[in-house]
């Protein structure tokens, strides 16, 4: 499973890939699990694409066994302190990431290329270069 976000759902996927499964369990630590959210299944996340979106308070739980990340920010991005935020987490605990920050552009950065690819592409290729993805 690969997971893309962007802005809000940025977080989502980062936030997704590195909780632990057990915690993804309940809506809220003091109910029940019920059967639709699946106890007891793997999630097993190979890859998270953040488009300008954060990890927040969950960054803590970052750590070097989560899935490798691309991060993608505009220069003039003011989400870009949370993007720098979790770059600096995943190299100060051996996290695979790649950093891309496009220069001159703001939040949602859609038709801004991504190593001279458009969006699609660029990811493509982040996850063949993961070898989470074979062509």
């Amino acid at each position: 499973m690969f997971i893309v976000g962007s802005s809000a759902g940025g977080f989502c996927a980062v936030i997704a890939a590195i909780t632990e499964p057990d915690d993804l369990d309940t809506d809220m630590p003091e109910d029940a699990i019920p059967e639709a959210n699946h106890p007891g299944e793997a999630c097993d996340v190979q890859a998270v694409v953040n488009l300008w979106g954060g990890a927040g308070p969950w960054l803590d739980s970052l750590d070097r066994t989560d899935p490798p990340m691309i991060l993608v920010y505009g220069s003039e991005d003011w989400l870009l302190v949370e993007g720098q935020r979790v770059r600096d987490r995943c190299e100060a605990v051996g996290a695979a990431y790649e950093w891309t920050q496009l220069d001159g552009w703001r939040h949602g950065a859609w038709d801004a290329l991504i190593g001279g690819q458009i969006h699609p592409a660029a990811i493509l290729d982040f996850f063949q270069r993961q070898g989470v993805l074979v062509p």
